[in-house]
């Protein structure tokens, strides 16, 4: 019992308040676009013919949700608690 209290507490601050991608002065439907943008990219380099544009460097197959977070942070944007965001419940989540 005293081994499972401290998985318990981690389980239950892990379920925190949800997250959504955000960055100051991009509404929602910004975060919106932004998001299907990345996911987009994440998907044409996943592809083994995009090679042929130019993406041979890569070699190997990528995590798409990895790529996505990088792309996303890469265009200013946060996950950030969404009960701090005006309009929070309206952004994507990460």
């Amino acid at each position: 019992m005293k081994k499972l209290f401290p998985c318990l507490a981690l389980i239950i601050v892990g379920c925190g308040t949800p997250k959504v991608w955000y960055q100051p002065g991009k509404t929602a439907l910004d975060a919106q676009r932004d998001l299907a943008a990345s996911k987009a990219e994440a998907i044409r380099i996943s592809n083994p013919f995009a090679a042929f544009n130019g993406w041979a460097w890569l070699g190997q197959s990528i995590d798409r949700d990895e790529y996505v977070k990088q792309a996303m942070a890469a265009r200013g944007y946060k996950p950030t608690p969404r009960d701090t965001v005006p309009d929070g419940p309206n952004y994507p989540k990460p």
